[in-house]
């Protein structure tokens, strides 16, 4: 393992034509930022990697993941990101992609603070056919996900949370087109939980399956015709209060974006703050710390779960003062943002008002994850429902699962589809995708602890 820390350099490990490495149990802390790939850095690799404690300085840094024009062509798998901060300029972000088919696949992003609306866990800024699968997104002063000159990238499964504005923002006056999220949790936003910056911000996005709670103002703003909605296998559910749609055009409210549900609530979705975690050396006994005792890259990024991380305490989820960048003088919470069982998110999809059909080994696969519940998008066939198995040695370890591939049941909505001993494979039906091993986490849902 490599460790990394109280550098003055700027960043951390800059990284100039370095090619088709793999690079695994990268640690990197303290600096005016983490990783940057530069100048055709391509078809690189990296596994477990964790950036924490990054603090820009102005211009200069703020990013923990930066892949700048030309750095094509990466993987990354296992990335925990931290405590990013840049209060001078409007950089702030846990990952900026400005290059192309990069694929990142479990991403856990949290408390990012920055001094604008460029502030974001993920910013795409000029990217193109980049994957991210399983994504979570948190705390931060703006947004989950930033769209800035974006155009043909996938999200799939992917959670975010106690952002201070938007859990997706396309910035105004760029081209942001031909972007497809599927499977999609954003809760007690304060702001809008998807917003569009103008009419100008691009076309032809599709959405799929969604899930919008407990936004302060609307759960859609969307001044033209950006929001597009596949409308097969798909539904948009939404809490309420707080989470009306607004379009330029009534009808893009009703017609073409169908609300099957409007009274999910996400209070009890997630298991939520949590009063323990045995790897982490820095929480107390109600699972809390001041955010100056926080001293080093393991208390930041090391926990019983991938999906654990650092935020603002605040009063019971879903709350105002849950939003946000946890800072000087505030009381930091472990947040756990596994699923949790039985919830509107727990083993759900089709209709997104019923319940996934059982898994069983030998059995006929759940209807869900049949070889027809599948999309093309940007030249890539796949099923909506299932994450392909990284590492494996079969197919081509994007996080898609496609034809003749080895995957894993995807039956909850967001970010979690569970984890622990991996159950043998159904029995595949194949349709437009043909020839799956499909197999499922035995456990995919938690109480709470």
């Amino acid at each position: 393992m490599q460790h990394f820390d109280l550098a003055t350099s700027y960043p951390l490990l800059n990284l100039v034509f370095f090619s088709a490495n793999l690079v695994i149990d990268l640690e990197l802390s303290q600096g005016s930022a983490g990783v940057k790939l530069t100048n055709t850095s391509v078809k690189n690799e990296f596994r477990n990697l964790k950036v924490s404690q990054i603090k820009g300085n102005g211009i200069s840094g703020g990013s923990a993941l930066h892949l700048t024009t030309n750095a094509n062509q990466n993987r990354f798998y296992d990335i925990s990101i931290a405590n990013v901060n840049n209060s001078t300029s409007p950089l702030g972000q846990g990952i900026t992609v400005s290059s192309s088919s990069n694929i990142f696949q479990r991403l856990m992003i949290s408390d990012i603070f920055g001094s604008n609306d460029n502030s974001a866990g993920v910013r795409v800024n000029g990217g193109q056919g980049n994957i991210f699968v399983q994504l979570g997104s948190f705390s931060s002063t703006n947004t989950g996900v930033l769209l800035d000159t974006s155009i043909g990238n996938i999200f799939s499964h992917y959670t975010a949370a106690n952002h201070v504005s938007n859990g997706i923002y396309a910035k105004s006056f760029t081209n942001n087109s031909d972007n497809y999220f599927q499977s999609v949790v954003i809760a007690n936003g304060g702001d809008k939980a998807i917003e569009i910056g103008n009419a100008s911000s691009g076309s032809g996005n599709l959405f799929q399956s969604m899930v919008i709670a407990h936004s302060t103002t609307y759960s859609i703003q969307d001044p033209g015709t950006w929001f597009n909605w596949v409308p097969v296998d798909s539904f948009f559910l939404k809490s309420p209060s707080g989470d009306t749609c607004s379009a330029a055009t009534p009808t893009r409210c009703t017609t073409d974006i169908p609300f099957l549900n409007s009274t999910v609530n996400l209070t009890n979705a997630f298991v939520g703050k949590t009063t323990s975690d045995i790897a982490n050396t820095r929480e107390n006994a109600i699972g809390q710390s001041l955010y100056a005792d926080i001293a080093n890259l393991a208390q930041w990024l090391t926990f019983d779960s991938w999906l654990r991380g650092w935020g603002k305490s605040g009063s019971l989820f879903p709350a105002s003062d849950n939003r946000g960048y946890c800072a000087l003088g505030n009381t930091c919470q472990i947040w756990d943002w596994r699923v949790q069982s039985g919830s509107a998110i727990h083993n759900t999809s089709g209709n997104g008002n019923t319940s996934n059909d059982p898994f069983t080994p030998g059995a006929p696969c759940p209807a869900a994850v049949q070889g027809d519940k599948a999309i093309n998008h940007s030249g890539i066939t796949f099923l909506y429902n299932a994450i392909e198995i990284d590492g494996d040695r079969v197919g081509n370890d994007n996080g898609l699962c496609e034809s003749s591939e080895s995957c894993l049941y995807a039956p909850n909505l967001g970010a979690y589809q569970g984890e622990g001993a991996i159950r043998e494979h159904c029995t595949f039906s194949d349709g437009i995708v043909s020839g799956v091993v499909m197999k499922a986490y035995l456990t995919t849902g938690h109480t709470i602890n």
